[in-house]
């Protein structure tokens, strides 16, 4: 079973490592090769189980946790994992280190405080407010664990994965910008986490990243035996894949649904009866069934996918009610219409601008699919592209009201905090909103101070009703990815936030 070299063909080349911060599909894969984490979660039974950290407890209030150590442990460098580098790991995501350029990790619970060594193999770390679900948080790529030596590196040093100590199954080897990446196994390797499919080294030898931006050319590849794994499988190739020998591994995650959100910083955007009308103008179903031709793909049932801890079906509001879309209009004051059958008021289109993005594979499409089903309620949605580059500027622009989202959440009271409490003013949500929203401010904030699963459930419950009530978050489809896979590739496993997990695959001769 040991040996060889499997080639994984990336849709991109996105250099940044930077280990407080990575999170990007890419990049975000070959650091899981590189850099372990204190607790794993397992996808396949939604459990949270040891890795770095042996164990550990908490507080009955969620504001004091304590992390045994694992021993044994090394670093690619040689040097040993122990309680002052987990210390010190820790405190640099939970407050960043202003002197290097680091920011605190956002996707952790508010309130961290500190991170202490109590002896050679433990660690206390102690919250100013309860942090329910800061153990789930370890279990994301943001809370990898690096060597000192990455430790004292500045933002940008510290992004360069040559400079990446980690204590992972495989070590950087090399890296043509554009073109590869090469990983090699770590012989020495014997620390998996519980419920892995063996112990000691990983059985492959290398791993080959290579990067191959076109559709076309990645699927040539796998099926001319060139590669054989590749990532962004486009939909009308997913049955035919299937159909002809390879497996194909769809990835759910622990995440946001793909979804539409909507800010208020506009007149017709803080008018609730128009984000709701936009809601109910929405075919989920016609938008699955169009754009995917697999029953990999289904509609969105919540703002969060079914794996979150806390999600509760919520698809019989998200019915697509054409007749209430137009009442709803109606009521908002939208009454006239433009000779192309545009609603307009006080003699203003009602039109909004979004933007397609790469990190959505189908946004494009998705986007214009969408554009077809408002117009039937006589609202304009105009569907731009902007490179790669300015994503960021032009979908933050003060003129977009619209933004097509997902995203990974390992804790949900960190993400929603931090994309919809109105003390975070930076969010594309609150940046350049009309008003406060104090009612979700207090779901929000009843999230963030649970301090067990019942109060947690109760608070995750009415966040993501309130969120489709108040429509800021227009469900649209599952948040997954999938992967073709080679019939000679054996126990290729994905992880819950949709990454590969390569430490048990190995390849038959």
């Amino acid at each position: 079973m040991s040996g060889g070299n499997l080639v994984y063909l990336a849709s991109y080349d996105n250099p940044d490592f930077q280990w407080t911060d990575v999170n990007d599909w890419e990049p975000g894969i070959i650091f899981g090769a590189l850099v372990d984490r204190l607790v794993y979660w397992d996808a396949k039974s939604s459990t949270l189980r040891p890795w770095l950290a042996e164990s550990w407890t908490a507080s009955p209030d969620s504001t004091q946790f304590t992390l045994k150590i694992r021993k044994g442990v090394t670093f690619s460098d040689g040097s040993a994992l122990n309680a002052q580098v987990v210390a010190d790991n820790l405190t640099i995501k939970g407050k960043g280190d202003k002197a290097l350029g680091i920011p605190a990790t956002y996707t952790w619970p508010a309130g961290f405080e500190s991170a202490t060594v109590t002896d050679a193999d433990t660690v206390a770390v102690k919250f100013s407010r309860p942090a329910y679900g800061f153990i789930r948080a370890l279990t994301f790529y943001h809370s990898g664990i690096v060597g000192e030596k990455t430790l004292k590196l500045s933002f940008q040093d510290s992004s360069d994965i040559k400079n990446l100590v980690g204590s992972g199954p495989f070590v950087f080897d090399s890296y043509t910008p554009g073109e590869q990446y090469v990983l090699g196994k770590r012989k020495e390797y014997d620390w998996a986490p519980d419920g892995a499919g063996h112990t000691g080294a990983a059985y492959l030898d290398k791993i080959t990243v290579r990067i191959a931006g076109q559709n076309s050319v990645r699927t040539g590849l796998l099926q001319s035996g060139q590669a054989d794994v590749m990532r962004d499988v486009p939909p009308a190739d997913e049955q035919r894949l299937g159909q002809t020998g390879f497996t194909v591994l769809p990835a759910k995650q622990i995440a946001y649904s793909v979804q539409l959100r909507i800010r208020p910083n506009t007149p017709a955007t803080a008018d609730v009866r128009v984000r709701q009308a936009i809601q109910h103008a929405v075919d989920r179903k016609e938008l699955v069934d169009t754009l995917y031709f697999t029953d990999i793909w289904k509609p969105a049932t919540s703002v969060i996918e079914a794996g979150v801890p806390g999600w509760v079906d919520l698809s019989g509001k998200l019915t697509n009610d054409v007749g209430k879309a137009n009442t709803l209009l109606d009521e908002a004051g939208w009454t006239a219409r433009d000779a192309q059958g545009f609603r307009t008021k006080d003699g203003q289109r009602l039109s909004f601008l979004v933007y397609s993005v790469s990190w959505i594979r189908e946004s494009q499409p998705e986007l214009l699919l969408l554009a077809q089903q408002l117009k039937k309620v006589g609202i304009e949605l105009t569907v731009k592209n902007v490179d790669s580059n300015n994503e960021t500027a032009a979908v933050g622009a003060p003129g977009v009201s619209l933004s097509i989202s997902l995203g990974s959440v390992p804790t949900v009271s960190g993400p929603m905090r931090n994309n919809f409490h109105s003390a975070v003013t930076t969010s594309w949500f609150n940046n350049g909103a009309l008003a406060k929203d104090t009612e979700l401010d207090g779901h929000v904030d009843a999230l963030s101070n649970a301090t067990d699963d019942g109060t947690y459930t109760k608070a995750v419950g009415e966040l993501q009703n309130y969120l489709i009530d108040q429509a800021y978050v227009i469900p649209l489809d599952t948040n997954q990815q999938t992967f073709a896979v080679a019939k000679k590739v054996h126990d290729l496993n994905v992880d819950a936030y949709g990454r590969l997990f390569f430490y048990d695959a190995w390849l038959s001769k």
